[in-house]
């Protein structure tokens, strides 16, 4: 289980960090 969490954190915040540099790659 707790593998699993920190891969599926692990994940998430990958995600949400590309999120980020998509916003601000369109604003510049």
């Amino acid at each position: 289980l707790v593998v699993r969490y920190e891969w599926y954190s692990f994940l998430y915040h990958g995600f949400v960090s590309l999120a980020c540099l998509i916003l601000v790659a369109r604003t510049l």
